[in-house]
């Protein structure tokens, strides 16, 4: 059985550590409305992979929709769909080929634009969203997502299959060089410029990888607030975690996150989490075990001085999420939840 995976925008590492493990299997090809996987992930290079392409990017999605829909109709596989605005495409769609993953994806309260156009974003991601309790199978990455779909979109039977970590590659040497560490995009919902004031507020080193339009202001924040920042982009793999091993802890300030698979690679590595008390955070950080979760920023800036200078928690706190990450989180088992579930779906192709 044939499976093609597809992804609205970019593919990571999150597609790639599932896809790594299904193409053992099943042979695998991927569509994509956006690449880069030349650059972050040259070992991955021999997979099939087709970038939608159009030379107005306002027309995208409907590009992408259209021909989604079209291979969904006319040609055999199974279809894992990874980006909710995809599930018009499964719209309707009789030959029931295809899964859904949610990964979560709108948080209107961390949305900046002003309220008409807010509003009428929320309303159609809404509905959108509710598109699930149509559709064939559905699987999303969270247990606070899985509670949303059931509750707000009476979505039934949405089976919760969380992402996973190559705990093989992502592993911890006991290191600590005293830095706090972000990895992720430098954009407005990440809140990484609440970061740079906490790196302040406890006087300690901040490093971040990552790309985005916030690089400059945090450079002329972290400038002003004397703190010590080093942005990194462009790291191998290798580097990226040998990062994560020489962290004290890692640290992020979203309010709203799928599941943030930054988080799992932190605790592979052996460190401690510090973020807020929000949605699949809960799913990965055991509050006061594997790190500790913030009510507002300044529980995060009194947790921040407490890993800074309790070298010993740190530890303590870094091998138990090494130990979850290890019974939960590893992709060989991830994978083995998701050919199950193509499994299935090749039996009602039949």
């Amino acid at each position: 059985m044939n499976n093609t995976f597809i992804e609205g925008g970019g593919i990571d590492r999150v597609m790639f550590g599932l896809i790594d493990r299904v193409r053992k299997v099943h042979p695998v090809k991927v569509l994509v409305a956006e690449s880069g996987f030349e650059v972050d992930y040259p070992d991955l290079r021999n997979l099939e992979i087709e970038v939608v392409k159009t030379k107005d990017t306002r027309h995208k999605v409907l590009w992408m929709l259209t021909t989604v829909r079209n291979r969904m109709l006319n040609e055999t596989g199974i279809f894992h769909l990874h980006h909710a605005v995809l599930n018009w495409a499964a719209l309707g769609n009789g030959r029931r080929n295809y899964l859904c993953t949610y990964h979560g994806w709108y948080s209107m309260a961390l949305d900046p634009a002003m309220a008409p156009k807010k509003i009428a974003r929320a309303g159609f991601l809404g509905g959108t969203t509710a598109l699930y309790r149509r559709m064939h199978r559905v699987t999303t990455v969270s247990l606070t997502q899985k509670e949303e779909l059931e509750g707000t979109y009476r979505v039934k039977d949405a089976t919760y299959i969380p992402n996973g970590v190559d705990t093989s590659s992502f592993s911890p040497t006991g290191e600590d060089e005293g830095y706090m560490l972000f990895v992720g995009r430098l954009i407005g919902q990440k809140r990484v410029e609440q970061l740079v004031q906490l790196a302040a507020d406890i006087d300690m080193p901040l490093k971040i990888i990552g790309r985005g339009p916030q690089k400059d202001e945090l450079m002329l924040l972290a400038s002003k607030l004397g703190v010590e920042l080093d942005i990194m982009t462009g790291l191998s793999e290798e580097d990226l975690i040998d990062t994560y091993r020489r962290a004290a802890f890692y640290a992020t300030a979203s309010g709203w996150e799928g599941m943030t698979l930054t988080i799992l690679e932190a605790c592979a590595c052996g460190k401690p989490v510090l973020a807020y008390d929000v949605v699949s955070n809960r799913d990965v950080v055991v509050d006061g075990s594997t790190g500790l979760l913030a009510k507002d920023y300044e529980g995060l800036v009194k947790y921040g001085r407490t890993l800074k200078e309790d070298e010993g928690l740190r530890q303590e706190f870094g091998k138990h999420a090494r130990q979850r990450v290890e019974e939960r989180f590893t992709w060989d088992a991830i994978a083995d939840q998701y050919l199950t579930i193509y499994a299935k779906i090749a039996e009602d192709l039949e």
